[in-house]
């Protein structure tokens, strides 16, 4: 049985942060490993021009969040988490009050308080997230997961890329494994009568039965934009 009386799942990218944290990122990254500001400017006007003819000529999600995603090959996993908790709390100080979505906050505080599981459902990778775990106190992460070779990143993800069906798909998995029998194994979509789960905000890219399963009555959507 799960030490947690419900599951209260959020996603970063959609609701917990009031910018666009995934490039927000890779321009500080950018800037704090090219050599000069030049030309980290250049590399990320480069990539952005890039992304949006790959957008205009079809590129599929999956396809877009592997591209983005090799831009840290060859990087230390140290030096990652280094860089990212740097940018996290400069980011803090520079957006201030619009940092976060108070709105999505407040629930996850309010929730936290009648021991709630906090899980973050993102298409960031750990470097990015893992200063929340203190932050907003955070019990688990649904987050892309790069490969690593003798302590660098190569620039692939492992994982289903967390947009589209690789959301709905990494909820199910994550939801299949909490010991507390939240799914019936013969059902992926058949709740038990004992815990709840609730999902703040329903983002539009997520696949229709995973947006019906939120819509269940077991499984409460607690705020949408």
């Amino acid at each position: 049985m799960s030490k947690f009386n419900y599951n209260m799942f959020f996603d970063a990218n959609d609701s917990l942060f009031n910018f666009e944290v995934k490039y927000s990122f890779l321009e500080y990254f950018l800037l704090e490993t090219l050599p000069v500001e030049s030309y980290a400017r250049r590399a990320y006007d480069k990539y952005i021009d890039k992304m949006n003819k790959n957008i205009l000529n079809g590129a599929s999600p999956c396809y877009l969040s592997k591209e983005y995603f090799k831009n840290f090959s060859g990087m230390p996993v140290k030096l990652m988490f280094e860089i990212a908790n740097s940018w996290y709390y400069k980011s803090k100080l520079d957006y201030k009050e619009d940092f976060f979505n108070q709105k999505v906050l407040f629930e996850i505080k309010m929730h936290k308080r009648s021991n709630a599981q906090i899980v973050i459902l993102s298409s960031l990778f750990s470097p990015c997230l893992e200063v929340l775990k203190e932050e907003i106190f955070l019990d688990a992460m649904i987050c892309s997961e790069l490969e690593v070779i003798n302590g660098y990143y190569t620039g692939n993800i492992i994982c289903d890329p967390l947009v589209t069906e690789g959301k709905s798909e990494a909820i199910k998995n994550f939801l299949l494994k909490q010991d507390s029998n939240i799914i019936d194994q013969k059902d992926d979509f058949s709740t038990s009568n004992e815990v709840n789960n609730y999902f703040c905000d329903i983002s539009y890219d997520y696949s229709d039965d995973i947006i019906n399963y939120f819509s269940s009555e077991r499984f409460k959507s607690l705020y949408r934009n």
